[in-house]
């Protein structure tokens, strides 16, 4: 449908491939989301050009968001090395416009890229000051401060420091469950929790939390999508 609209403009097309790309991404549906995002990424890169002959200044901060979200997908695909440049990009950009949230999301994913390429001391140290930050910022109980311990947590799994882990995701799934069962960080948090559970003998507890994860992917994504079938 978006390639049928001539008269889209083109930073208003690639807001909205970049937002298919991540829903794509959420859904696992990972060819379909490069698609996209490569395609916004290059209307961004047109739009740069133009905005710099002319002399004036591109929308750096939306120009960020697509490569972290191109960034985001090619690392689920194991492209390392891609997603590395991408991600140093970013990394420029949001210390140039001096913008909090995007420096911290631009460090999650380099965390994620740590963790994927067996620096997981790197990885850690990132997602341990921004679990701080929102802790002094929002205090132990804001959902930010618990996504951030989850973010930790999962870096700590990747590590295999299973106990350290539980810790964090443990508390961190409690409290996205009261709020919303079907959030993504829920979600996510339930099946690597029920993992964590089974790698520590911890039998009948992660049994009954894969069921639960796996009825609640059910419900967001059909009972044949591979997240479900992985959870079951």
């Amino acid at each position: 449908q978006l390639d049928r609209q001539e008269d889209l403009r083109p930073d208003v097309e690639a807001a909205v491939r970049t937002t298919l790309g991540e829903t794509y991404r959420s859904l696992g549906e990972y060819q379909q989301s490069l698609s996209q995002l490569r395609q916004a990424y290059k209307l961004h890169q047109d739009l740069q050009g133009r905005a710099e002959d002319n002399f004036q200044r591109p929308d750096l901060r939306q120009i960020a968001r697509t490569t972290n979200a191109l960034a985001a997908t090619l690392l689920a695909l194991a492209e390392c090395d891609q997603a590395k440049a991408l991600l140093e990009r970013s990394l420029q950009v949001a210390r140039e416009i001096e913008d909090p949230e995007l420096l911290e999301k631009t460090q999650k994913l380099r965390a994620a890229l740590f963790n994927a390429t067996d620096e997981g001391q790197r990885a850690e140290a990132l997602l341990r000051t921004i679990w701080k930050k929102r802790q002094q910022d929002l205090g132990d109980a804001h959902l930010r401060t618990h996504q951030a311990a989850a973010d930790l947590g999962f870096a700590f799994m990747a590590q295999h420091r299973y106990a350290e882990a539980i810790q964090l995701l443990e508390p961190a799934y409690r409290a996205f469950s009261d709020v919303d069962p079907l959030d993504t960080i829920c979600l996510r948090a339930g099946v690597r929790l029920a993992r964590l559970f089974m790698l520590e003998g911890r039998i009948a507890q992660a049994l009954s939390l894969y069921q639960r994860s796996a009825n609640d992917l059910a419900r967001l994504l059909g009972e044949e999508h591979p997240h479900t079938l992985t959870a079951k």
